[in-house]
């Protein structure tokens, strides 16, 4: 199965690549609780705010 990555700029699609890459390292389990909390439009909220995702990193 092949994961076409696309972005809104060839940066942008670097970047997701690149992420995508790093991802990969997890396990099935990390992947699938990641996957959990993309479902959740609370942790998105916290995910894509930058204040709020530097509160999450710091209390992790």
């Amino acid at each position: 199965m092949e994961i076409k990555i696309t972005g809104s700029s060839d940066l942008d699609t670097a970047k997701r690549k690149a992420a995508v890459e790093k991802l990969l390292k997890l396990s099935t389990k990390g992947l699938e609780n990641l996957a959990s909390l993309a479902e959740s439009e609370k942790a998105r909220g916290y995910i894509e705010n930058p204040v709020k995702f530097n509160t999450l990193k710091t209390f992790l």
